[in-house]
């Protein structure tokens, strides 16, 4: 497994669109973006739940820094039901205000929500506050189980998760406000609309070097493609003496070229090999195990398993890119054409080209 994980082909085709390519790079910190998305999303609750439950835990370690503000035990009953109230009319206030500001919007369409959730925070940030809510609600009702020096400490914690609360409602109140403005609503548009495109050709150009490299190797291996207008030779023989069967789909996620070389060379075969489609980072074959023919065999005549070279999961987890803003600025053009907008149209198609520009730059048509 090291030895494969050292010689893995999509970190070398990383390092290099990194090098080469870094305007379409992803950055370090969105390394983990899928799982950042999930948090933010309105299914994230859980984790916010917990983090904010174990951040209570952590500042309640008796540490100096933090013991800035001493109370005695009657004043923390106070302070901590105090902060239930607040911050529930808090809560209530802010969603009225997000209902009346919703109802402002540029544009009133489901994808302009869905964007404006995700952009604003919108959901942490709820979460956040009905976490801190359910903190201060256990607090106030263990105030008699807990011994005082605990009790105080606790609502100290949680008066400083409290204090973050009216700084994220200003934020999210300011990123519904530029949402109002329909100017500053489709720049927000074409932001996205850019990074998704960035996104897309960074799996183009995953999968181009990868099948680039690995046709470089076939070459230097003397093995050529099978290809479909030769007939049903190669395929049929394949069928026909059991060599294929009818396999699950299963996606490419890494390849090691110098495993596959130094099979080919320490298997040698008689007969002139063959390889069908090649093996692609980011795609879905069934040929997985079955892509050089005739098959790699020992001395013995036993099978050689090339499925070693490669590293393989379930189709359904293939990255592909997202496609919403393009079909959205797609709807628009035809909108503003129907409404005759030339200087609205004129817009989206300078942007197209500018999409074009990027892809001729980085060498994708």
């Amino acid at each position: 497994m090291n030895r494969f994980y050292f010689n893995s082909l999509r970190a070398e085709i990383e390092a290099r669109i990194v090098k080469d390519h870094q305007e379409i790079a992803p950055h370090r910190h969105r390394k983990y973006g899928k799982q950042m998305t999930y948090i933010f999303s309105k299914d994230g609750y859980w984790v916010v739940a917990i983090v904010i439950f174990v951040a209570l835990g952590l500042f309640s370690v008796r540490m100096p820094f933090l013991d800035v503000i001493p109370f005695s035990e009657g004043t923390a009953a106070i302070l901590v039901d105090q902060r239930t109230s607040n911050i529930a009319t808090i809560i209530s206030m802010t969603l009225a205000v997000v209902g009346l500001l919703l109802s402002n919007l540029a544009f009133k369409e489901g994808r302009v929500y869905r964007f404006l959730f995700i952009r604003s925070y919108m959901y942490p940030i709820i979460y956040y506050i009905l976490s801190v809510i359910g903190c201060l609600i256990i607090i106030s009702t263990l105030r008699n189980t807990l011994s005082p020096d605990w009790f105080n400490r606790l609502v100290l914690s949680a008066t400083y998760l409290v204090v973050a609360i009216p700084f994220m409602i200003g934020y999210l109140f300011r990123k519904i406000i530029i949402f109002a403005s329909s100017d500053l609503l489709m720049e927000q548009f074409k932001e996205q609309y850019l990074r998704e495109v960035k996104s897309g050709l960074y799996l183009e150009l995953l999968s181009h070097h990868s099948k680039n490299a690995f046709l470089d190797v076939m070459k230097q291996e003397g093995l050529e493609e099978y290809r479909s207008d030769w007939g049903p030779s190669v395929r049929g023989i394949l069928f026909s003496e059991g060599h294929m069967d009818f396999k699950k789909d299963l996606l490419v996620t890494d390849v090691s070229l110098s495993i596959l070389k130094s099979l080919l060379k320490k298997y040698p075969s008689a007969e002139k090999r063959y390889f069908i489609g090649p093996m692609t980072i980011n795609e879905v074959t069934d040929e997985y195990d079955s892509f050089i023919w005739p098959a790699i065999q020992t001395e013995k005549g036993k099978d050689v398993k090339i499925m070693r070279c490669l590293k393989v999961c379930e189709a359904n987890r293939k990255l592909l890119p997202s496609l919403e803003m393009s079909e959205y600025f797609l709807s628009k053009l035809d909108e503003y054409r129907a409404e005759n907008k030339p200087k609205k149209e004129k817009e989206l198609l300078d942007l197209f080209d500018q999409v074009i520009e990027l892809k001729l730059k980085h060498g994708l048509k």
